[in-house]
C-alpha cells in the first residue's frame, strides 16, 4: 500500500486499545473510513488484514462492558460491508478466523464469553451479507471454502475449540439469515 502501514498501525493500535471508551469509539470511527479509502485505492492483502484482525482482537479484549461487547461485535462483524470488493470481503473473513485461531488459547476464562458472541457476530455478518447477495452461488462458494479451509477443516493448525463453537452456531446463524433452501445448499 501507498500509505506507510507501520506507522498507521500504531497510532490505530494505540487509540483502538486505549482505557478510554469514547477513544476507541472514536478510534474504530476513523478506522472504518481508513479501511474504505485505502480499500478503494488498492486492496488489502493477507499480512495486512491479519495485523488488522489481531488489532481487532484486542479492541475486544480490552471492552469490559457487555452491552459495549455486543455493539462492538456488531461493528467488527460490519467492516465485512466496508471493503470495497468481494475477495477483499472473503479475505476478512478469513483473516479474522485465522487471527483468532492464533489467539484462542491465550483467552482466559472471564474473556471467553465475548469472543464467542464475536465469532457468531462475523458469522451472522457473513451470512447477513450472502443473504442480501441472494445467496450468489459464487459468491457464497468463496466464503465456504473460507470455512472449509478454517472452522471446518481437518487441519489441526486451526484451533478445534473455535471449530466446536463455529459447528454449534453455524444451523442457528444459517436460520436467522432465512435459513436453506434446496436451491441454497453450501457444499460445491
Amino acid at each position: 500500500m501507498d500509505v506507510d502501514l507501520a506507522s498507521v498501525e500504531v497510532v490505530f493500535a494505540q487509540k483502538l486499545a486505549c482505557g478510554e471508551p469514547a477513544t476507541r469509539q472514536r478510534a474504530l470511527r476513523v478506522l472504518h473510513d481508513w479501511i474504505r479509502e485505502q480499500s478503494a485505492k488498492k486492496p488489502f492483502d493477507d499480512s495486512d488484514l491479519m495485523r488488522l484482525c489481531k488489532g481487532l482482537h484486542y479492541v475486544m479484549w480490552m471492552q469490559d462492558k457487555m452491552i459495549l461487547q455486543e455493539e462492538l461485535a456488531d461493528r467488527i462483524g460490519g467492516l465485512i460491508n466496508i471493503f470495497t470488493s468481494e475477495e477483499e470481503k472473503v479475505k476478512f473473513v478469513a483473516c479474522f478466523l485465522k487471527s483468532l485461531s492464533n489467539e484462542w488459547p491465550h483467552i482466559d476464562r472471564w474473556r471467553m464469553d465475548k469472543f464467542l458472541m464475536e465469532v457468531r457476530r462475523m458469522v451472522r455478518a457473513c451470512f447477513t451479507h450472502l443473504a442480501s447477495l441472494k445467496w450468489k452461488k459464487e459468491v457464497r462458494d468463496e466464503y465456504w471454502a473460507v470455512f472449509r479451509k478454517t472452522t471446518i477443516s481437518a487441519d489441526k493448525s486451526f484451533n478445534e475449540a473455535l471449530k466446536f463453537h463455529f459447528a454449534s452456531i453455524l444451523l442457528d446463524e444459517l436460520d436467522a439469515a432465512g435459513g436453506l433452501t434446496k436451491n441454497r445448499r453450501l457444499h460445491a
